[in-house]
């Protein structure tokens, strides 16, 4: 089973507000976020969902942008990596330094986990159906981190192209669902689908 299939399917797990099956709990990560945990020693994973609730779809709706590191970023995304971060940052702190980290999320938990990417330039990221998050100066920042990144989402998906004026640090490689209508929204943006569709 891949990386980016495991990774999914933890997602899945975060809005089910569980850790992945095997792996240790370091912290839940606040607001029911999603956990950061260790898979086996040396590797690390923190695993955002999604908009889950009212207060998420106020956060997705705050689409003015904000300063953040040396370019601008999705206002709503960026207060609510403030919130989080210290959580994130006191787990972070406490892991080896040759750590090994993977960070990924979905819609919203995808924002997120690209914006805290940019601050603890993990091993990896990964992305499931990330909307536009930064501009082009962070953009371009965060693609000389050094750091691997990946990004899903279904093939008729319109999250990844929203909000106007934002953009993609990585354009998504399109899954095809054959089960999912092309105008089933719900069902071309859902992360069962795409952990199905991965190998």
């Amino acid at each position: 089973m891949s990386l980016a299939k495991k990774s999914a399917l933890a997602v899945v797990a975060a809005y089910q507000n569980k850790p992945f099956e095997g792996r240790a709990i370091l912290t839940a990560i606040p607001q029911g976020f999603g956990f950061f945990t260790m898979a086996q020693p040396g590797h690390f994973h923190l695993d955002l969902r999604g908009t889950r609730d009212f207060s998420d779809l106020k956060t997705d709706a705050l689409v003015v942008t904000k300063v953040y590191l040396d370019g601008e970023a999705h206002a709503g995304f960026v207060d609510r990596v403030e919130q989080i971060y210290p959580e994130v940052l006191r787990v972070y702190n406490q892991l080896p330094l040759d750590a090994d980290i993977t960070i990924s999320g979905h819609s919203e938990g995808a924002a997120l986990a690209l914006l805290l990417a940019a601050l603890i330039k993990p091993t990896r990221l990964i992305l499931f159906a990330c909307p536009k998050t930064v501009d082009v100066t962070l953009r371009d920042a965060i693609l000389h981190m050094g750091f691997a990144i990946e990004h899903y989402a279904g093939r008729y998906d319109l999250i990844p192209d929203f909000p106007v004026g934002l953009h993609q640090v990585l354009e998504p490689e399109r899954l095809y669902f054959p089960n999912v209508y092309k105008a089933d929204e719900l069902g071309q943006h859902s992360i069962e689908h795409i952990a199905e569709a991965l190998l």
